[in-house]
């Protein structure tokens, strides 16, 4: 190259590359997002990266991807869906392996009971709501459904038990008509005072031998909100009307007073629970009434009645 248009070419190099710098320096920021421009010299600024909203796959589950589950809930699932198909028997072996890897916990036998019972499989149930409701008032609203469930469950049961004892006992001559309870004045949820009406209805032309009848008529207590004990309370018994033989009248009417003990010996807290009526011909058993069903299956009556233990 000549030397006298040496000078020139560099100048217009440097000028080209003048140009572009002020090309990128006119376009940075645009980049900036929310930046000012600064002077040299001025506060440098950290220009922060700009990200996409959408979901970072790193923290948050893939679209699809299966929900953690315990094994016992996987096992239930299964159980659900062979009942659908009509395979009760692998659906209900299915929930007891479930209950044996279910936790010690109120929800979880809960569902447990609750499919058991789709599945027809009510016996199997009533001892899982049995345990739910052993859990007492700390069990919350699980407690409040056991107690529903059983009552509902062994009234069933207690009603097909009665049914099978008046069966075994065809033509008997005594049954039960409806017992009621009569508050009495004082009483009070926490310290009850009522009387028990039990009516005995003659249930056939047979002349009644007085001297063999025996009604008996257990009552029980719930002890410090969990268990159940034979109550401590005052009973007294009378016939509502004499001469009870069930001659002039079809149904004789034996009246039970209850009168809950006042002390709280031990620091134990006893409440009022329930009964289990039962009436007795020549010693055999001729029905029976417990009220909530569930004393029935908990506290049967005995088929025969031993001589020891009629009043």
């Amino acid at each position: 190259m000549p030397q006298g248009r040496t000078l020139p070419c560099a100048l217009g190099v440097l000028a080209m590359f003048a140009g572009v710098e002020l090309a990128l320096l006119s376009i940075a920021p645009s980049r900036i997002k929310g930046g000012e421009k600064q002077s040299i010299g001025g506060p440098v600024h950290t220009v922060e990266p700009e990200f996409s909203t959408g979901e970072s796959l790193l923290i948050q589950p893939r679209l699809g991807a299966p929900s953690l589950r315990a094994g016992w809930q996987e096992l239930v699932e299964e159980s659900r869906a062979a009942a659908a198909k009509g395979d009760s028997d692998t659906a209900i072996r299915l929930l007891e392996e479930a209950e044996a890897q279910a936790p010690q916990q109120a929800a979880a036998l809960a569902e447990v009971a609750v499919q058991l019972e789709k599945c027809s499989a009510p016996a199997r149930a009533l001892k899982l709501w049995e345990r739910i409701h052993q859990f007492g008032l700390s069990a919350g609203i699980y407690y409040s459904a056991a107690d529903a469930k059983l009552n509902l469950l062994q009234a069933k049961a207690t009603e097909d038990r009665s049914s099978d004892v008046l069966a075994g006992t065809k033509g008997a001559p005594l049954r039960f008509s409806k017992l009621t309870t009569k508050e009495q004045p004082g009483s009070s949820p926490q310290r009850r005072v009522f009387t028990l009406e039990v009516p005995v209805q003659r249930a056939g032309p047979l002349q009644i031998e007085v001297r063999d009848v025996s009604v008996q008529v257990q009552f029980f207590d719930q002890v410090n909100g969990r268990t159940l004990e034979r109550t401590n309370a005052a009973i007294r018994w009378k016939w509502a009307s004499a001469p009870v033989d069930w001659r002039d009248q079809s149904v004789e009417t034996l009246e039970v007073d209850y009168h809950q003990a006042q002390n709280r010996s031990n620091n134990e807290e006893r409440r009022y629970f329930g009964y289990v009526a039962s009436v007795y011909y020549k010693d055999k058993l001729l029905d029976a009434k417990a009220d909530p069903p569930r004393l029935g299956q908990q506290y049967p009556p005995a088929r025969l009645l031993s001589r020891d233990a009629a009043p």
